[in-house]
Protein backbone atom coordinates (compact mmCIF):
# COMPACT_ATOMS: atom_id res chain seq x y z
CA UNK A 1 0.00 0.00 0.00
CA UNK A 2 1.44 3.56 -0.99
CA UNK A 3 0.90 6.82 0.81
CA UNK A 4 -0.96 8.14 -1.61
CA UNK A 5 -3.78 5.17 -0.68
CA UNK A 6 -3.98 5.91 2.97
CA UNK A 7 -6.22 8.79 4.81
CA UNK A 8 -4.53 11.55 6.28
CA UNK A 9 -3.74 11.62 10.09
CA UNK A 10 -3.00 14.55 12.22
CA UNK A 11 -3.19 15.26 15.89
CA UNK A 12 -5.39 17.18 18.13
CA UNK A 13 -7.24 17.14 21.80
CA UNK A 14 -9.92 15.56 22.52
CA UNK A 15 -10.66 16.51 26.32
CA UNK A 16 -7.33 17.94 26.52
CA UNK A 17 -5.54 14.54 25.68
CA UNK A 18 -3.50 14.23 22.71
CA UNK A 19 -4.86 12.11 20.03
CA UNK A 20 -4.27 10.81 16.38
CA UNK A 21 -7.46 12.04 14.11
CA UNK A 22 -8.59 11.60 10.69
CA UNK A 23 -11.44 13.45 8.95
CA UNK A 24 -14.46 11.41 8.44
CA UNK A 25 -15.26 12.60 4.64
CA UNK A 26 -12.07 11.54 3.67
CA UNK A 27 -12.37 7.88 5.29
CA UNK A 28 -16.17 8.06 3.78
CA UNK A 29 -14.44 8.68 0.24
CA UNK A 30 -11.80 5.84 0.55
CA UNK A 31 -14.71 3.15 1.58
CA UNK A 32 -16.26 4.65 -1.48
CA UNK A 33 -19.54 4.48 0.19
CA UNK A 34 -22.66 4.88 -2.28
CA UNK A 35 -24.60 6.93 0.55
CA UNK A 36 -24.48 10.47 0.95
CA UNK A 37 -21.58 11.38 3.94
CA UNK A 38 -23.98 13.77 5.94
CA UNK A 39 -26.12 10.16 5.63
CA UNK A 40 -23.38 8.18 6.43
CA UNK A 41 -21.84 9.72 9.09
CA UNK A 42 -24.85 10.30 10.94
CA UNK A 43 -26.01 6.66 10.80
CA UNK A 44 -22.49 4.95 11.42
CA UNK A 45 -22.36 7.45 14.96
CA UNK A 46 -25.69 6.27 15.86
CA UNK A 47 -25.02 2.34 14.93
CA UNK A 48 -21.99 2.23 16.55
CA UNK A 49 -23.04 4.42 19.86
CA UNK A 50 -19.65 6.61 19.22
CA UNK A 51 -19.75 9.84 21.65
CA UNK A 52 -18.94 13.33 20.87
CA UNK A 53 -16.09 15.25 22.53
CA UNK A 54 -14.99 11.45 23.18
CA UNK A 55 -14.59 9.34 19.59
CA UNK A 56 -14.70 12.32 17.45
CA UNK A 57 -15.46 16.09 17.45
CA UNK A 58 -17.23 18.36 14.90
CA UNK A 59 -15.98 21.78 13.30
CA UNK A 60 -18.34 23.75 11.33
CA UNK A 61 -16.92 25.28 8.13
CA UNK A 62 -18.42 27.37 5.34
CA UNK A 63 -17.86 27.03 2.11
CA UNK A 64 -19.40 29.58 -0.72
CA UNK A 65 -21.41 30.68 2.09
CA UNK A 66 -22.95 27.25 3.27
CA UNK A 67 -22.03 25.80 6.86
CA UNK A 68 -20.47 22.67 6.07
CA UNK A 69 -19.53 20.04 9.23
CA UNK A 70 -16.42 17.84 9.41
CA UNK A 71 -16.05 15.26 11.21
CA UNK A 72 -12.50 15.04 12.78
CA UNK A 73 -12.63 11.27 13.84
CA UNK A 74 -10.37 9.43 16.56
CA UNK A 75 -8.33 6.15 14.27
CA UNK A 76 -10.03 3.67 16.36
CA UNK A 77 -13.12 4.70 15.18
CA UNK A 78 -12.20 5.10 12.22
CA UNK A 79 -11.46 1.33 12.02
CA UNK A 80 -14.73 0.50 12.87
CA UNK A 81 -15.59 2.98 9.96
CA UNK A 82 -14.12 1.22 7.66
CA UNK A 83 -15.76 -2.11 7.96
Amino acid sequence: MTNSNLIPVFNGLIQNQPVQLCNARELHAFVKSKQEYATWIKNRINEYGFIQDEDYFVITERTNGRPRKEYHITLDMGKELRN
